[in-house]
């Protein structure tokens, strides 16, 4: 007598490429999609898109760019209470004495909390760019990739959701264009659920910072030093 075959699961996913979750979507819906419609729900505001990002003393990369003229990017956080916060797997940001560090940045871009520690910040972060409101957009993506030189807001993920930390993170002083390729981009597991259920609504990123408060880095820790 034979007992019956054990039957193995996989452990659920943390998070998909946009080509994992177009195949995970036509098999839950049984719909077609393409990765072209999770960027046209992404730009109506249905879908949160991710990007892992790191923001180091010696390291500042979003997706695979890694930009090593840290002092042209601009990097402002918001409402970071210098508390570490880590979801296991997906995002960490914490703080330590900016001492310990020998940076080879210059130090005018990387940030600062009051107490003159560095914010570390790496993981998945949901990426919000301002200026993506056309199908025009979304064919450029497809070809080249998403435009990064606007202004762009990077989210933790949605278990922190409640912290209202915003980064605002843009390469301003680079004259070049810099894309993100979409293959650098990824769905969060909780996301994508929230996509299929109908539970994702339009972040409103000005109320966000409102909430959020002033930003925190090096230049204004300098005019509270200047201004004593």
């Amino acid at each position: 007598m034979t007992g019956k075959a054990k039957k193995y699961s996989l452990p659920a996913r943390k998070w998909y490429t946009l080509e994992q979750a177009v195949k995970r979507i036509n098999k839950l819906t049984g719909e077609e999609i393409e990765v072209a419609d999770l960027l046209h729900y992404y730009s109506i505001g249905v879908l949160n898109l991710s990007v892992y990002f790191v923001s180091y003393p010696a390291r500042l990369a979003l997706g695979n760019i890694e930009f090593t003229k840290r002092d042209l990017c601009k990097i402002n956080i918001f409402n970071y209470d210098g508390n570490e916060y880590e979801i296991e797997d997906l995002f960490r940001i914490s703080n330590q004495p900016r001492t310990t560090f020998n940076t080879g940045f210059s130090a005018g871009r990387i940030l600062y909390d009051r107490k003159d520690k560095h914010i570390f910040i790496s993981g998945f972060l949901n990426l919000y760019l301002t200026a993506w409101n056309n199908p025009r957009d979304i064919f450029e993506a497809i070809n080249k990739g998403l435009f990064l030189n606007g202004i762009n807001y990077l989210l933790p993920p949605k278990q922190l959701r409640d912290k209202n930390i915003v980064i605002y993170f843009s390469p301003e002083g680079i004259e070049e264009s810099v894309y993100l390729p979409i293959e650098d981009l990824i769905i969060l597991d909780d996301d994508l659920n929230d996509f299929l259920q109908g539970n994702i609504k339009r972040l409103d990123i000005p109320e966000l910072i409102a909430k959020a408060g002033r930003p925190q880095d090096e230049r204004h820790r300098r005019r509270r030093k200047d201004a004593r």
